[in-house]
């Protein structure tokens, strides 16, 4: 029997969630952590869609914020925000070509290695907040016009915050 240890964000997301599909929900939460989990403790970036999603929509009482910033602050929490940025670059590449590009294309332009789960999971998160169209059976990937603002404005963030670090440290 595999143990995880969790921290207390992960456990305050797992007590306020619904549970909507009960015993058979949390059965498949586990296997779902069986599989995704990276090293021997789950963090907040191995939690569900649906469960993020439900602390995410609770959070967010302001209803005044924008697709645009509601995808930002989605992607930006946890450790994936670059991750999002980079797979985000590669699709605005072929949305110039004007075609759709598959998983296989997308892992070998990455500048790390990314499992294919990984990436699935990845381009989940993007597509759930409309980020991307997802394709099916063969279909591919592209970048939305949400997601080419999403990116532009994640680079304009990065820039800032660099800017900011570099003065911080002088």
């Amino acid at each position: 029997m595999k143990v995880f240890p969790y921290n207390s964000d992960v456990k305050n997301l797992l007590i306020n969630y619904n549970w909507p599909g009960n015993i058979r929900e949390l059965e498949n939460f586990i296997h779902y952590l069986m599989v995704i989990v990276e090293g021997n403790k789950v963090i907040k970036d191995h939690m569900p869609d649906q469960i993020l999603l439900s602390q995410e929509t609770s959070n967010l009482a302001n209803d005044s914020l924008s697709e645009i910033e509601e995808a930002i602050i989605f992607l930006k929490r946890g450790s994936f925000a670059e991750d999002y940025k980079a797979i985000l670059k590669i699709l605005t590449i072929y949305k110039k070509q004007e075609t759709s590009v598959g998983r296989g294309i997308i892992q070998e332009m990455l500048p790390y290695f990314l499992s294919d789960s990984q990436l699935k999971h990845r381009l989940s998160m993007l597509n759930k907040v409309n980020c991307i169209k997802v394709g099916v059976r063969k279909q591919g990937t592209e970048i939305t016009e949400l997601g080419i603002e999403v990116l532009s404005r994640f680079e304009d963030l990065m820039t800032s915050n660099e800017k900011k670090a570099v003065i911080s440290f002088k």
